[in-house]
């Protein structure tokens, strides 16, 4: 199976080794993902979630860069294709499991706040019951519901910031993106 994706894909993790082994000896390597730290500097833990045998069409879970979700407070969307508004649930989801104590803001064009409800909808039944199963204190019900923020867009040539928090400034400006435009 061909990942043309990956040569397109807008951030890649690649690291290159050389192994002289056969293709038996690199899998056996590979399935020991205790070990991929030792070899991939950036990965800091990895979680099998398919089951043996491993192979083509393996499914896993890999930790990159020890980010600090539970600090994470917002998240950008630029305009709404489906790859562009797919993950705000998860990093919702993944940041409040991480210590997160307040609302993930959203911040977006015109229509952000439809596509935020439209998460926090699809959630309604998993935040009642991860509230229910690990308590209010790790999963706040306040704090499960993301809140759209609406974005100015700058006329054309212009930039709008929109966030500056902690050393980030965000600015808003219009792009081509061909049939539209944002």
């Amino acid at each position: 199976m061909a990942c043309e994706s990956l040569d397109s894909a807008p951030v890649r993790f690649v690291n290159e080794v050389t192994i002289n082994a056969t293709p038996e000896r690199v899998f056996e390597v590979l399935e020991d993902f205790d070990a991929w730290p030792e070899w991939f500097n950036d990965i800091v833990k990895v979680e099998w979630t398919s089951p043996r045998p491993f192979g083509v069409g393996t499914i896993r879970n890999a930790d990159l860069q020890n980010l600090p979700l539970g600090n994470l407070s917002a998240v950008f969307i630029t305009h709404f294709h489906s790859d562009y508004i797919s993950d705000p649930g998860e990093a919702n989801f993944w940041s409040l499991a991480m210590g997160r104590s307040k609302a993930l803001e959203v911040f977006g064009p015109e229509g952000i706040k439809d596509v935020v409800d439209g998460y926090n909808l699809a959630c309604k039944f998993d935040t009642s019951y991860r509230i229910v199963h690990h308590g209010a204190d790790i999963f706040p019900p306040d704090a499960y519901v993301s809140a759209a923020k609406t974005v100015r867009v700058a006329e054309a040539g212009g930039a709008e910031l929109f966030f500056d928090r902690n050393g980030l400034k965000a600015d808003a400006f219009r792009v081509g993106h061909s049939p539209f435009s944002s």
